[in-house]
């Protein structure tokens, strides 16, 4: 979705005619360039699955995903393109099939979600005459439905003692770890 932010200009002449001041418009034209501001896109992501970042273009010669500085994936030359990618990534990312990119389907698949992939993502792509951004805004949630219990036996009957949430504690030491 964009924004256009549009100027209109105004352009004034004065006319004095025996001790009175006419203004009349002569020129009124809208500028030939915008602004234009794409909205972020937000994604929620589960702990530990995999996560789709969307992002569409029509300028598909280079299209590369970043996060911060870090190069998160790159596809060029009708391949991707690795060789720069930032360790955390390795082996994690992935475009679409080769046909959903030359439909313009330039998003990004990322594996084994965890709570550094957090953050604003930025799909660029371009062209030999232009170029696009986009940003998609990640956030990690924890998985909540695999439970490990432990059992306390009294009288040789088991009763419940303590639940935990395996992904749960894994999610929490990774928060811990982030800061």
């Amino acid at each position: 979705m964009y924004i256009y932010v549009c100027v209109y200009i105004y352009i004034y002449i004065y006319i004095y005619n025996k001790n009175c001041l006419y203004i009349h418009t002569i020129f009124y034209f809208v500028p030939t360039c915008s602004l234009n501001m794409t909205l972020d896109v937000y994604v929620t992501c589960i702990y530990s699955e995999e996560c789709m970042l969307p992002c569409t273009s029509t300028n598909l010669d280079i299209i590369h995903w970043y996060l911060d500085k870090k190069v998160v994936h790159s596809f060029y030359h009708n391949q991707d393109q690795l060789g720069h990618q930032h360790k955390n990534y390795k082996g994690r990312t992935s475009l679409l099939s080769e046909s959903e990119i030359k439909n313009g389907n330039v998003s990004l698949l990322i594996r084994n979600i965890r709570v550094q992939d957090e953050g604003r993502y930025r799909c660029y792509a371009a062209d030999e005459k232009t170029n696009d951004e986009k940003y998609v805004v990640v956030s990690v949630k924890e998985l909540t439905n695999l439970h490990y219990f432990l059992f306390r036996f009294n009288a040789g009957i088991p009763k419940l003692f303590f639940q935990l949430n395996l992904f749960h504690l894994i999610y929490l030491l990774e928060v811990a770890l982030k800061f």
